[in-house]
């Protein structure tokens, strides 16, 4: 798996990351298609915005949809790669799911 690194304004890097296990009551979501938001634009053009700046490498990206790929202990009413896929919604750290 890969990841768009913020390392400075106008500098992003496309590195690998590992791919955990989802831990009891998680899910992993096999990402299909991100947005790009306006947090993501001021990280790239300017390092950040107002006194949020980057003091680290960090990861763009918060919006995000995907199908759910594996399922942790404790998981109920999912199926990872069903017939017809369960999508998986995530915005910031909330997610939602619905069957297709």
């Amino acid at each position: 798996m890969q990841a768009l690194y913020a390392h400075a304004a106008r500098d992003l890097r496309l590195a690998p990351v590992g791919t955990p296990a989802p831990g009891p009551g998680e899910v992993r979501v096999r990402i299909a298609r991100g947005g790009i938001c306006g947090s993501d634009l001021h990280y790239f053009h300017n390092g950040g915005f107002g006194s949020v700046t980057l003091r680290e490498p960090m990861i763009l990206g918060h919006e995000v949809a995907g199908f759910v790929d594996s399922l942790g202990p404790d998981v109920t009413g999912l199926r990872a790669f069903a017939m017809a896929g369960d999508r998986a919604q995530a915005m910031k750290v909330k997610l939602e799911f619905a069957a297709c």
